[in-house]
């Protein structure tokens, strides 16, 4: 009623301010009105003095009348847009996706990566995550440690030689580095076995083409195609075990790998890579990155991927190639780079403590789930060249699953803290069963690396409810049960993993477990040990424990990455202090290696210790705080 009411004196107040037209007369003749009835001008000519009311057109109520309506309802959605902005402040809604309903959007948990806060003088990313060592503090303790004690190190800390050392000149320097075509025939092979399925960039009947062209000496990019070649080589080295490669090649693994990276890197610079405009140079990189990765050069991968990141964005592959006049497999081909970025990037994050780079804005859509062979790579391709996609597993599935396991990881991270544990569960659980239905339909010819994909994606799923159950125990009230049930749960998920090595078709691809290997579940056995000592568990935990840490946490030879140290110095611990309890003796010099008696009490209870009683001034949630950093750095 007030706004009826609030209108209508809007109304009357245009009709008092309306303008009034002269009469007809002064009109016609041109001259002044007073715009009396009649005025003085009629009076004085002694005519009749008229006015036209309509003049032709509307009035100027009804005008006025159409405007407030219009001016009403735009004040109408403004208040309903403010009123929403009011309600995202207090309690931020859900974001639901397009095509998604609203019983599933109420399953979703929000993501707000690489949201920008602006001020006066500075510019933030928001991009707030936890990084799953803070759900450990004693392992985190350690791994600072370490960290700290390795940065401060003097020489070189990795196998990096000449990535961004002096440039060789030298056209003929890769000769020495290039095997006898048999053995490279059987490293090709090995690659397209073992790697190939699980790092989709390239088109395998086009490698081999251009492979064919290579050897005849009629390929035009050779520099380009050496050092992919050599990409190749050092990842199939990377996934066999060190007595494969001895009884394959005659040599020591890390003497191999070294070879093949060296000579990677040679090729490289060759190809000029940090300023190059060429696709198939920026593939080379990118194997040459997952290749850093796999051999457990987290921290010289993880400072290259920035380099990647901003690479990729000055040759647009962050821009879907949908808006530009590309054929289909270079639109292709681009999707696929930009999808190996995103996934180096996550490993930063996993394996290194990184902060996300890729905070800008980018729109490219995930590769198409298409088998190679379906793809006309020609460069006279048409754009009207579209292969037949396919709701079946095709051999870009692995690739699509690793990008839907990250869909549910990437808010999780973020919401640990805020979202209570069943939201988080009903969250991992919605994207769980976007996962399966990739298994909905299984050709004969694809089913050993479907089902060891659907191995895979149980186990990755298996871990995002870890986290989830961690978080509870850290920053919630998990009932007395609980902790033992957490443990069955990762002290399980471990043995599927070792299992698996037996299931699957070919041994070989369980690299991808020991290039990187279940961290988070190795460090809830580690931590909650003490939940399983004088029960049934307590062997079998030590026996799966002791035989993960020899198959998959030798990922670098004789070097270990900062987190891959703390582990094994957390599990040696633990080793020492059984030994010493077994034997009746006082274990407690092992306290020396911690902050203190405090610390020491929560290694062997499994209590957090009282920081205030290790002489320590800051709190506990600004111990090491990883999330602090990514929402204080200015840019």
């Amino acid at each position: 009623m007030a706004k009826a009411s609030s209108m209508e004196e809007q109304l009357n107040l245009a009709r008092g301010l309306r303008r009034i037209p002269p009469c007809t007369q002064c009109r016609l003749r041109k001259v002044k009105c007073d715009k009396q009835r009649p005025c003085e001008n009629c009076q004085k000519s002694g005519v009749d003095c008229i006015y036209n009311e309509n003049h032709g057109g509307s009035s100027d109520v009804e005008s006025q009348s159409e405007l407030l309506e219009r001016v009403a309802l735009l004040e109408a959605q403004l208040q309903a847009v403010t009123a929403s902005l009011r309600a995202k402040d207090v309690a931020p809604p859900v974001t639901t996706a397009v095509g998604v309903s609203a019983d599933e959007a109420s399953t979703l948990l929000e993501c707000n990566c690489g949201r920008q806060i602006l001020g006066t003088h500075f510019s933030v990313h928001y991009d707030y995550y936890l990084n799953w060592v803070e759900l450990f503090p004693n392992l985190r303790d350690i791994y600072f440690e370490i960290t700290a004690a390795y940065e401060d190190s003097d020489g070189p800390k990795e196998a990096s030689p000449s990535i961004l050392g002096p440039v060789q000149r030298d056209p003929f320097a890769l000769q020495s580095y290039l095997p006898a075509d048999a053995e490279a025939d059987l490293l090709i092979e090995i690659f397209f076995q073992n790697v190939n399925p699980f790092v989709r960039i390239l088109n395998k009947a086009t490698f081999f083409a251009d492979l064919t062209r290579f050897r005849a000496g009629q390929l035009a990019q050779s520099n380009s195609f050496v050092a992919l070649l050599f990409s190749i080589y050092g990842l199939a080295v990377a996934s066999l075990l060190p007595s494969d490669v001895v009884a394959s090649f005659g040599v020591e693994r890390e003497w191999l790998l070294y070879k093949y990276q060296e000579a990677q890197e040679i090729a490289l610079h060759q190809v000029d890579f940090i300023s190059s405009n060429k696709l198939s140079v920026f593939q080379a990189y990118l194997y040459y990155l997952t290749f850093l990765f796999a051999r457990g050069n987290y921290q010289t991968a993880t400072a290259l991927v920035g380099l990647a990141a901003r690479n990729a964005q000055r040759l647009g592959l962050h821009k879907d190639p949908s808006f530009f006049n590309y054929s289909q497999w270079v639109s292709e081909w681009r999707r696929r780079l930009w999808n190996q970025v995103i996934l180096l990037d996550q490993k930063a994050i996993a394996l290194q403590g990184a902060i996300s780079i890729l905070a800008f804005p980018w729109d490219t859509t995930l590769p198409a789930s298409a088998n190679d062979e379906a793809w006309n790579t020609s460069p006279s391709a048409k754009p009207s060249d579209t292969p037949t996609l396919t709701s079946a597993f095709s051999q870009m599935t692995f690739v699509l699953l690793k990008r839907a396991v990250l869909a549910v990881l990437c808010p999780l991270r973020q919401n640990l803290r805020t979202r209570s544990y069943t939201q988080q569960l009903r969250h991992i659980e919605a994207g769980h069963e976007k996962a399966r239905a990739l298994f909905a339909n299984v050709k004969d010819d694809m089913k050993p690396l479907a089902t060891f994909a659907n191995s895979i994606m149980e186990i990755e799923f298996g871990l995002l409810r870890l986290m989830a159950g961690e978080g509870l125990i850290r920053f919630g009230e998990a009932p007395p049960s609980f902790k033992l049930e957490h443990f069955i749960g990762a002290l399980t998920l471990l043995e599927r993993v070792t299992a698996l090595e037996k299931e699957a078709m070919n041994p070989g691809w369980m690299w991808v477990y020991r290039t990187e290997p279940p961290l988070l579940a190795i460090a809830i056995v580690l931590s909650h040990m003490t939940v399983v000592r004088d029960t049934p568990y307590d062997a079998r935990a030590w026996s799966q424990i002791s035989l993960v840490f020899d198959r998959y946490m030798n990922v670098a030879g004789s070097y270990s990455p900062p987190i891959i140290a703390s582990l094994r110095k957390f599990y040696d611990l633990l080793k020492s202090l059984r030994t010493q309890t077994s034997l009746g003796l006082s274990p407690m010099h092992l306290s020396e290696e911690f902050l203190g008696q405090s610390q020491f009490n929560y290694f062997i209870s499994g209590e957090e210790p009282n920081l205030g009683t290790l002489g320590v001034a800051y709190q506990e949630d600004d111990l090491f705080s990883l999330s602090q950093l990514s929402s204080d750095a200015v840019l």
